[in-house]
Parts: structure tokens; C-alpha cells; sequence
């Protein structure tokens, strides 16, 4: 998948888990959105043929990236800060272009730092620039050649330059919009989060390839003020120092512009000459014509030419993982719920009946995006009034409710003590409705919301409320069924409930 899609995949994932965002993507939009995306790229693969040894296949890919291109649309409309956050993610090309020419003028800048008419052959700010690029490229060889310190030393600066320069703005962008939109702000700080753990690769390689451009266009901006400024000054070339003699300064002439004299021609001046041109008592000194060019090729050779190199070697690593970026753990069985993969034995709907109390607030909204998000926007959640003590027998007697393909879920109190007479008849009710079909499956969900509430200002929570899970497991399975624990008060959910929601609901 490419990244742009998998950006926008990403986004539309983030809207429909977050809860309270149902109004920013409606059911409805939803489910005509997996249809058309279905129908325009093929049916939807069954079980596990949607899956290539554990990922999702290019046609799932495919129709994952129509379905969010479809939904996507109305929540760039109605909030168009969005689109900025979503282009932002993936890095943004002002900020690159702002560096590179910042980089100039650093560069040209450098090149003026020894005088305005005076060129030292022993310059400090050139020496320290080639230094520099000298000891990155010892780095860069170490990591590609499988070095330990050099990963070390280069993984964790790009890695931390790629979050500051690309993800820095976005992060703000997200704070900010919690004061308008809470469950939209919630949802993109989730696309936030997933984003940046798939797209390290690809937001290292854009880093290392601004590192790169930014270093060659430093080195060109040290050229062009060198000759610019020789355009209309008349240079001295010359050197001075305490402890080099002429001998000493021939051989490092010979070591640092040896490469630029074969390069360009020009011979290097032998031991005397130099001496000739050392700046002592206000004397020695040459025309730099030559020199400015010996100056301008070592740039050229030391930092221009390999920095361009190493740039389009992270443009080509740029290109590869646009191309196909790695797909995130957890996308395979999104894929599922969204078309219907998790609809094995025929599942349409899940029908929730609370017994013995009545979920508070938005419980019984919330409990039903959890199932959705579980199974699928093509199975449909119907939560129905709560039953109380005493009408067990009346409990789920709907005919709807006893056709194939329709799921029983039983919604019960973490902080209820179990009791035969009630919750055992409730839990035999359902018993005996699923023993009219046998495409649906039962559930017993066991809410710990209230409870947990209950325990936080009590001290050995932690252990009251294991005890009461161990007691209901054991009164649940006792009566022929499994238990789902799950605490509607979370916001977010766990990450692992979506999974158990699932595998205990199409439990056979």
C-alpha cells in the first residue's frame, strides 16, 4: 500500500475505533462506503484468503484504501485542519526547502569567517566543515557495513530529527483541536500514534536525505560566496601560524588540496614558495586566484559530491517505502471487521439484553462501537431495554432474536452478586433460545465498570476485583456458558478487548 493511502486508511481507522466520532462518519456512510469499495475492486475475500502468510493481500489492500477514500471525504470537508494533519504526516516539503536554504547561507557565511580580503590556506572554518562531513561518512560506512556503534551513533539522531521536524507541528496542530472537537482530537492523536510507529523507516529515510541535502548545499553556498565575493574583491592568499613551519604546511597543502590539483590542474607551490606567502609583520601574502579554485574543487570533493550522492541514495530509500510502506500489526483484522471476514457462520446481528441493571450514560453507545468494531460495520448491534429481576421468562423473547445467524449477549453487573434464582435463570434463559438455532452464538458479558468505580476509593482494589471476576466465571460456566469481561467506563478501551469481544461472541 502506498503511503498516502495508507495515511488516509490510517485516519479513517483512528475516526470509527474513537469513541463519541459516529457523528463524523455515520453508520450509514459506513456501510455504503464498504459496499461500493467491495463492489468496485471484487468481492471480499472469505476467512483467510484475504491474507498472503499473515498480510493483508493487494486486493484487501485495495479495497481498504477505496473504502477510506470514500469516507474520508466528508471529514476533510466539515474539518479542514484535518487535511493539514494528514498531509503533515507524512513531512513537510516548505520546512525541507527552508532548511536547504538556510544551509546556503551557513555555507556562504563560513566562508567569510577568516576576512573579508584575506584567504588562509590553513582555513579553520573550512577544515572543521570537512572534518565534519569526514566523520559522517565513518559513520554512515559503519552502519551500512553492520556496525554496532555505528547505528548506535546514526539511528537515534535521524530518528530524533525526523519526530522534532515532521511530527512536532502535527502534535500541535492535534493538542489544539481538543478544545473544539475532544473525540476528534482523540482520534487523531491514535492516527498520530499509529502513523509514527509505521513510518519510522520511511520518516528516517526523509530525514537522512534533508541531513544529506542540507550538508551539499552548505558546501555550494561556501562556493558561490567564494567566488561571488572574488568577483569584486581583490583576495590575499596566505597562511600564518605558531608551531607550522613551511615544510610541515607543504605537506598537509599536499594531503588537504592534492585531490583538487589533480582534479583541476593546478600544481600545489613547494616549501619555499609557501614560506614566501606566509603573513608575517605585515608582509607575505598572494593573489588567491588559483587558490579560490584549489578552495572551491576540495569543497566540491570533500562535501558537495558526496552528499549528493548519499541524498539520492535516501531519495531512492525515500521511494521504497512510499511505495510500500510496511502495513501495521492489527490492520488484517480491521480488514475483518470492516468486511465481514469475522461474519464466519453467517453472523448479521448481536442482540444485548442488560439484566438487573440499567447501563449508565452513553454504556449501552459505547458497548455497541465495541461490537461493531469487533465484528464488522455489516453486523448489526441491538441493544434493548433492560430486563429486570424477575422477568427472566420474558427475557429475549423476540422471534427475531431466535432466527440463525443472530448472536445473544447477556449484559450483566461486575458488582451484582450472582444469584441462582435470578441470574442463573436469566443465564438458562439464553441457554435455552440458542437452542433453537445453531449459526448464532451466546455470550455473557460482565461489565466491571460500576464495580471498578466502586473499589478505587477502597484500598486492595486490584485484588477485590480479581475475586469477583474469579466468582462470576465460575457461576457463568457453571451454567454452560463463557463469560466476556469488559469495562465500559474505559475510554479508550484496552487494545486486547476488541479480540476477546470477537472470539467470544463467534465461540461455537
Amino acid at each position: 500500500m502506498r503511503e498516502a493511502q495508507l495515511r488516509k486508511v490510517l485516519l479513517v481507522r483512528a475516526v470509527e475505533e474513537a469513541e463519541g466520532t459516529a457523528r463524523l462518519i455515520p453508520e450509514a456512510e459506513r456501510r455504503s462506503a464498504t459496499r461500493e469499495a467491495a463492489r468496485n475492486t471484487g468481492d471480499p475475500p472469505n476467512g483467510d484468503a484475504a491474507r498472503e502468510g499473515g498480510a493483508l493481500t493487494r486486493r484487501a489492500q485495495a479495497m481498504l484504501a477505496a473504502r477510506a477514500e470514500l469516507l474520508i471525504e466528508p471529514v476533510l470537508r466539515d474539518h479542514r485542519f484535518v487535511d493539514s494533519v494528514l498531509r503533515l504526516a507524512g513531512g513537510s516539503a516548505t520546512a525541507g526547502w527552508l532548511l536547504v536554504l538556510t544551509s546556503v547561507v551557513l555555507g556562504g557565511a563560513l566562508s567569510v569567517l577568516d576576512g573579508t580580503r584575506r584567504i588562509d590556506i590553513l582555513s579553520r572554518p573550512l577544515l572543521a566543515l570537512v572534518l565534519w562531513n569526514l566523520l559522517v561518512y565513518a559513520v554512515v560506512i559503519a552502519t551500512a557495513a553492520g556496525s554496532t556503534a555505528g547505528r548506535r551513533a546514526n539511528r537515534p539522531v535521524l530518528r530524533a530529527l525526523a519526530a522534532e521536524s515532521v511530527l512536532r507541528r502535527v502534535r500541535h496542530m492535534v493538542a489544539r483541536s481538543a478544545r473544539y472537537d475532544t473525540a476528534l482530537a482523540r482520534a487523531l492523536e491514535s492516527f498520530v500514534r499509529q502513523w509514527t510507529e509505521v513510518a519510522k523507516p520511511l520518516l528516517v529515510a526523509r530525514a537522512t536525505r534533508l541531513f544529506h541535502l542540507c550538508a551539499a548545499a552548505a558546501g555550494l553556498g561556501f562556493i558561490g560566496a567564494l567566488y561571488l565575493r572574488g568577483l569584486t574583491i581583490d583576495y590575499s592568499a596566505g597562511w600564518e601560524s605558531t608551531l607550522l613551519d613551511a615544510e610541515r604546511v607543504r605537506t598537509f597543502v599536499s594531503v588537504f588540496y592534492g585531490p583538487a590539483s589533480a582534479l583541476s590542474g593546478i600544481a600545489l607551490p613547494d616549501a619555499p614558495h609557501l614560506e614566501a606567502i606566509r603573513w608575517a609583520d605585515g608582509a607575505g601574502g598572494e593573489r588567491a586566484d588559483y587558490w579560490i579554485h584549489l578552495l572551491a574543487a576540495s569543497v566540491a570533493i570533500y562535501v558537495v559530491a558526496p552528499r549528493l550522492v548519499l541524498a539520492f541514495a535516501g531519495m531512492l530509500a525515500v521511494w521504497r517505502h512510499a511505495l510500500n510502506i510496511p502495513l501495521p500489526q492489527g490492520l488484517a483484522a480491521y480488514f475483518a471487521r470492516t468486511f465481514g471476514e469475522g461474519q464466519a457462520g453467517g453472523l448479521r446481528a448481536v442482540t444485548v439484553a442488560p439484566y438487573g441493571y440499567e447501563p449508565a450514560g452513553d454504556a449501552p453507545a459505547r458497548l455497541s462501537q465495541r461490537l461493531r468494531s469487533a465484528l464488522g460495520e455489516g453486523v448489526a448491534i441491538d441493544c434493548i431495554a433492560a430486563v429486570r429481576y424477575g422477568d427472566e421468562d420474558g427475557l429475549l423473547r423476540d422471534a427475531r432474536q431466535a432466527r440463525d445467524g443472530v448472536a445473544l449477549a447477556l449484559l450483566v453487573n461486575l458488582a451484582a452478586t450472582p444469584e441462582e434464582e435470578n441470574h442463573g435463570a436469566a443465564i438458562g434463559r439464553l441457554q435455552a433460545r440458542l437452542a433453537h438455532h445453531t449459526s448464532g452464538g451466546g455470550l455473557v458479558l460482565v461489565d466491571e465498570g460500576p464495580y471498578a468505580a466502586r473499589m478505587q476509593a477502597l484500598g486492595g482494589a486490584a485484588e477485590r476485583m480479581n475475586e469477583r471476576r474469579r466468582t462470576w466465571k465460575a457461576f457463568v460456566e457453571r451454567h454452560g456458558a463463557q463469560p466476556c469481561f469488559i469495562n465500559l467506563a474505559d475510554d479508550p478501551p484496552p487494545a486486547e478487548e476488541t479480540e476477546r469481544l470477537k472470539a467470544a461472541v463467534l465461540r461455537r
